[in-house]
């Protein structure tokens, strides 16, 4: 999956060219401060690691709702007392539109929340 390897490796700019020029997040959040963010992210953490679990698909031509549960556990870097203020574990569910865009599957919009760990796993 391009998104975890990119997640996993911290490359925001590797996990934008998956996500779709229109992209929407939670509350209208735009593609650039997405991306933004992730970039944050990705530079507080010293290793991303990533497990995909639970993931449905209702799939109708070019265009799928992907359903998934994501555990993270991340290593904070060192540096200004982040490894106290960065979790060094989390799990989600993510909720993605996804459609075909010039032959390349790309996520248009997306939604998470936070879970109980141990949600992917029925």
């Amino acid at each position: 999956m391009d998104l975890e390897a990119a997640a996993e490796s911290r490359d925001a700019d590797r996990f934008g060219e998956r996500l779709s020029e229109s992209f929407r997040g939670p509350r209208e959040l735009p593609r650039a401060e997405a991306l933004a963010t992730l970039r944050r992210y990705f530079a507080a953490y010293e290793s991303v690691d990533l497990e995909v679990l639970g993931i449905e698909v209702d799939r109708d031509g070019t265009r799928a709702q992907v359903r998934c549960v994501v555990e993270f556990v991340g290593r904070a870097r060192q540096l200004g007392g982040l490894k106290g203020l960065l979790p060094p574990a989390a799990v989600y569910r993510f909720e993605l539109g996804v459609a075909e865009e010039a032959g390349v599957w790309r996520v248009q919009r997306a939604t998470w929340e936070p879970v109980a760990p141990g949600t992917g796993h029925d």
